[in-house]
């Protein structure tokens, strides 16, 4: 298994692992736009440098060339910014909709806005192997934490981001689903 940085050509597949996590989160927008729409406006959106699911950044866990996992990461000052070119994407669709409404990261973090490992691949490890990256990652950002949001439906995942180090440190609600915030020093 390689951890690497994420390129287009592995869109497709890298979109088809971040659907779970949006499918999970009973988005708004997945009721109001027909899934190709959006699955379009993402794939264009994935091209762009500064967007949420930019290639810069996404790490992927790749064995024999496919993408079984991945985490997304930015700092959490670019949240105000990093979906703006996906806006525009819409708007010029004919569209006036968001993709996430809420704020998830807290200040000064290196937030994980998404860690997602193909169902066939779980428990092998994947995911912690992300996490090590994630950590690295941080680092040479300059942060000295890492954050994520975790719903309260999902225990198993706590778990995990308990055993690599992470503690709640407070609590939110995105897209009407209670998360635990979670963050881990790095």
């Amino acid at each position: 298994m390689e951890i690497r940085q994420a390129k287009l050509e592995d869109r497709e597949q890298i979109l088809n692992l971040l659907w779970i996590i949006m499918e999970d989160m009973e988005l708004p927008l997945l009721k109001e736009v027909p899934i190709n729409v959006i699955k379009s406006w993402l794939r264009e959106s994935m091209a762009k440098m500064d967007y949420r699911y930019s290639m810069r950044r996404i790490t992927v866990a790749d064995i024999d060339g496919k993408v079984v996992g991945l985490a997304v990461c930015y700092a959490a000052e670019d949240e105000d910014a990093i979906d703006e070119e996906f806006e525009a994407i819409t708007k010029k669709s004919g569209y006036d909709v968001v993709l996430f409404e809420d704020k998830e990261a807290f200040s000064n973090e290196w937030y994980l806005d998404s860690l997602v490992v193909d169902e066939n691949y779980r428990g092998k490890g994947i995911a912690t192997k992300l996490l090590e990256e994630v950590k690295k990652e941080a680092k040479k950002a300059g942060k000295n934490k890492v954050g994520l949001n975790v719903d309260f439906d999902n225990p198993k995942a706590k778990k995990l981001y308990e055993k690599v180090g992470f503690e709640t440190v407070g609590e939110m609600i995105l897209s009407n689903h209670k998360y635990s915030h979670m963050q881990c020093e790095v």
